[in-house]
């Protein structure tokens, strides 16, 4: 009688194994890939809404000055545009004159903001203006891709 022996291993090749492996890389690659752009994302909308509360927090800032005294608003604007750094804590008894000029430093928290408003009146500078609009303006870089947020509003004497 002949007894014949079995070598039947069962497992994989490691062929199978390399074609696995490979697989199983290419799909975590994409899945950091994707969650890095997530990321991205998320904080460049953080600072979007960051800074949109900083362009709302100028125009209510603008309605309580234009409010209290109209003459001294209009005073600080030109029918050029007058631009001010608003880098600033702004509080109701924050009041005219700001720094002129565009902003040279960071002064808002994060520390990645510039915040600017340009006042332009619809007359000529000694006049007294019936309108003034404003520009307001934050901008940042994230990325290094530059972002803005803005607002145009137009404001009248009573």
């Amino acid at each position: 009688m002949i007894v014949h022996k079995k070598n039947d291993v069962a497992g994989f090749s490691i062929l199978e194994v390399m074609i696995f492996a490979s697989i199983t890389a290419v799909i975590l690659v994409a899945a950091v890939g994707y969650t890095v752009q997530l990321v991205i994302t998320m904080q460049k909308n953080i600072h979007s809404v960051i800074a949109t509360h900083y362009v709302e927090e100028v125009k209510d800032w603008l309605d309580g000055e234009r409010e209290e005294n109209w003459q001294l608003f209009q005073e600080q604007a030109s029918n050029t545009g007058t631009v001010y750094c608003l880098n600033v804590e702004l509080t109701l008894g924050t009041a005219f004159p700001l720094p002129v000029g565009a902003c040279t430093t960071d002064g808002l928290t994060p520390n990645i903001y510039q915040r600017t408003l340009t006042l332009t009146k619809d007359t000529p500078d000694d006049e007294t203006a019936t309108s003034v609009s404003s520009l307001i303006q934050v901008s940042w870089q994230d990325q290094r891709i530059d972002y803005v947020e803005r607002l145009d509003s137009t404001y009248t004497v009573w």
